[in-house]
């Protein structure tokens, strides 16, 4: 299928890129998961990270650099995690309840009398966190994700879209809820490991100078009798594959997850540019660091959270149409030989019911504003320019436009892609796409940038 007009959009990425957007939005599309122990899929993801990766930063560097707070964090003296084993030999005894026995000490339940230890935290927030360990979105499909725990907002769980009752094969207590790992919704993601051992991440030994040290495990590596580096690895590319999900399925600056370990934890940061990972800590001996990370998250505005706040959300039922009958209007202009059904079938690929964002693109007079929905293509890598493909409505005039959507990198003297399209055009070059207009996407009038990485976080860097 052909389009009959180009558009060109982009978030500008400092030479150290950076990233944006605001709350979340579904693009509902398979971006990837995974579903076993190191996969082909997950030894990808790994090896496209393990280079990026900035750390061990000290828990408290990340928590006054990523979540900065004046107030002072609450004493929460019921949440100790003291009832976590302290040699766990399943995920499930650290990060949920298990089956009739009733609930059992985890990560959310902190003794059998004090339930839900960190959503304890997150009480006076619309903020919870669930058990999605079981519940993929769409179960049984290749490349499915489902984190030990998810991060939600309690009113979509309310609603009903994200819980369901408990069957038997999906583990937990006859009459409790089971919930869906919707990662286009979910706002921050925990993964659980039963050893410090399983750990991809390794704390200096005392000098990160000491030969053969590494930070991060190998993944270029072969492991043919460690079963412990193959899970390590494996561990790696799940937790990468998962921030991966949610920066494709949302418009995001950046994604927060908690990585466990036995009864050890780190803080991470994902954003396109490499993630920042913490030291390791252990989070019975020193409950605070865990209850300050949720606490302060608790108390984030959405854009210090990572959601972008250049991509608004539409919620008018008006708009929604009027994007869809340009949609359906336009396939059928294409292609008039489908049936009524054929044309919504095709209409769908670009719309997903109740997301609609609008995008503002340009500066000034010619600034225009697009609708999109469903993206046609979404990059596979962890990290970079994070393309984004859509069918998308402009607004001024209605007319089915495609646009691409970029991370560009903000160096001097680098041209974009639209201004060297717009000069071919006027050059009268043969075979390229009409632009309607190009130019960075706008958040309060101004380009909307990504704070990176691996910046001023260098001197982390191991």
């Amino acid at each position: 299928m052909t389009m009959a007009s180009d558009m060109s959009a982009s978030h500008i990425c400092p030479q150290n890129p950076p990233i944006t957007h605001s709350t979340p939005h579904i693009h509902q599309h398979n971006a990837g998961g995974l579903s076993g122990v190191a996969d082909e899929q997950s030894l990808r993801f790994a090896r496209d990270i393990q280079w990026k990766v900035v750390g061990p930063m000290p828990p408290d560097t990340f928590l006054d650099e990523f979540l900065p707070c004046s107030s002072k964090v609450p004493r929460f003296k019921s949440v100790t995690f003291s009832a976590v084993p302290d040699d766990p030999t399943k995920e499930s005894t650290i990060y949920g309840p298990l089956v009739s026995s009733g609930v059992l000490p985890s990560l959310l339940h902190s003794s059998p009398t004090q339930r839900d230890a960190l959503n304890v935290v997150l009480a006076k927030s619309n903020l919870a966190f669930y058990d999605t360990s079981n519940r993929p979105e769409s179960p049984g499909q290749v490349g499915t994700s489902k984190p030990d725990l998810g991060m939600f907002r309690k009113d979509d769980v309310n609603r009903g879209n994200l819980k369901h009752t408990h069957k038997p094969a999906e583990g937990g207590a006859p009459g409790e809820y089971v919930y869906t790992a919707r990662m286009g919704e979910v706002y921050m993601f925990v993964e659980v490991k039963t050893s410090d051992d399983l750990d991809p991440f390794t704390d200096p030994p005392g000098s990160s100078t000491t030969p053969g040290y590494h930070f991060t495990i190998d993944a270029g590596q072969e492991y043919p009798n460690d079963r412990d580096a193959k899970y390590r690895v494996s561990a790696l590319g799940q937790n990468t594959c998962y921030a991966h999900v949610v920066q494709n399925r949302q418009f995001r600056t950046c994604v927060y997850s908690i990585s466990v370990a036995g009864t050890t934890a780190r803080l991470l940061r994902w954003d396109r540019t490499g993630v920042v990972v913490t030291e390791s800590f252990n989070y019975k001996s020193e409950p605070g660091i865990l209850i300050n990370f949720v606490w302060r998250f608790s108390k984030a505005t959405n854009e210090q959270r990572g959601f972008d706040g250049s991509a608004r959300a539409v919620d008018s039922p008006e708009e929604r149409q009027r994007f869809y009958d340009a949609i359906k209007k336009h396939v059928q202009e294409q292609l008039p030989e489908l049936s009524d059904k054929e044309v919504e079938e095709e209409a769908n690929r670009h719309f997903c019911p109740g997301v609609l964002t609008r995008l503002t693109v340009g500066a000034d007079e010619e600034a225009r504003d697009i609708l999109v929905s469903r993206p046609m293509f979404t990059s596979k890598g962890a990290t970079g320019r994070s393309t984004m493909g859509y069918w998308g409505v402009d607004c001024t005039t209605d007319d089915v436009v495609f646009v691409k959507d970029v991370w560009r990198t903000d160096v001097p003297d680098v041209r974009t892609e639209g201004a060297v399209m717009k000069e071919l055009l006027e050059a009268g070059v043969q075979n390229i796409p009409g632009l309607v207009c190009h130019g960075d996407v706008l958040h309060n009038g101004e380009a909307a940038f990504l704070v990176p990485a691996n910046s001023s976080r260098s001197h982390f860097a191991r």
